[in-house]
């Protein structure tokens, strides 16, 4: 079976999965940071979470991004993961909607899923997905997780049908 359609729940290490992202996927980038907490827990799909991330990551650095952070921590019983980045950044109408409803891209060969994927993501890990900018310019998306301790037991449901259908489209479109 793929890594793609596995959807077993399973404990997930966030700091082992923003520095594997930021080696594999973005080859090492000097631009990404990953900072904090490196014993921060979740139950979850670790093959959804890279996406999630390899999402934010792809859009602050289309966003013309020099420098992103990746940073994890957990209070109150949640693991918190953000990623900041000094991009162009959202316009005010933009980040009020952006977490609501799919909004068209603004990129050439953008299709304006990839934070409805992360949308999804989010909600199968009981996470919540929170966007604001960046104080030095730029954007801050935030994912809020229960942590592993209190979310043990936790099988994610994965809206799988919507996330595949998400990737036909992705295919299609490039």
């Amino acid at each position: 079976q793929s890594t793609r359609h596995q959807t077993q729940g399973g404990s997930v290490n966030l700091h082992a999965v923003a520095e594997e992202t930021r080696d594999v996927l973005f080859f090492d980038s000097a631009r990404i940071e990953v900072e904090g907490a490196k014993d921060v827990t979740i139950t979850g799909v670790r093959y959804e979470i890279v996406r999630a991330l390899q999402n934010l990551l792809k859009n602050s650095l289309e966003a013309g991004a020099t420098r992103i952070v990746i940073s994890i921590r957990s209070a109150a019983g949640r693991a918190i993961l953000s990623v900041a980045d000094n991009g162009s950044g959202l316009p005010p109408e933009a980040m009020a909607m952006v977490l609501k409803k799919p909004i068209e891209s603004t990129k050439p060969h953008g299709t304006g899923l990839g934070l409805t994927i992360c949308r999804h993501i989010a909600a199968a890990h009981k996470a919540e997905l929170k966007v604001a900018a960046n104080p030095g310019g730029g954007t801050v998306f935030t994912l809020e997780f229960p942590l592993a301790a209190s979310g043990a037991g936790l099988t994610p449901k994965l809206g799988r049908r919507a996330i595949d259908r998400a990737d036909d489209r992705l295919r299609r479109d490039s």
